[in-house]
């Protein structure tokens, strides 16, 4: 090791208790596990939860995803009303309402 760099010598006795240690270190497979967990919500996969935000609440980054793909993927229209619908296509997720049946100039989520 180069000048300046930590030696046992730098530690005072008793500085490092290796049984202690041992006792409370993080086995390989717990590390491995809680980094793949971690590393696949970084990089986005893993499966979105089906979990809508209630009406007037704040979406997580997760629900307003799933919120977003669903109204592009699985929508009806019925006069004023629109229904989306969760990936089973066809348990009701969120409803809007149109301003106009025939030409809708606006859209509020209603439920």
């Amino acid at each position: 090791m180069g000048a300046g760099g930590i030696t046992a010598a730098s530690f005072g006795a008793g500085a490092i208790d290796a049984t202690a240690i041992a006792a409370n270190a993080i086995t390989s497979s717990e590390l491995a596990t809680s980094a793949t967990n971690e590393i696949a919500i970084a990089v986005g996969q893993r499966q979105i939860p089906d979990s809508y935000a209630a009406d007037g609440a704040q979406p997580t980054i997760e629900q307003a995803l799933l919120m977003i793909v669903q109204f592009l993927h699985e929508r009806v229209v019925s006069g004023t009303t629109v229904t989306v619908r969760k990936p089973d296509g066809s348990t009701s997720a969120m409803t809007f309402t149109l301003d106009d049946g025939t030409d809708p100039t606006s859209i509020t989520r209603s439920g």
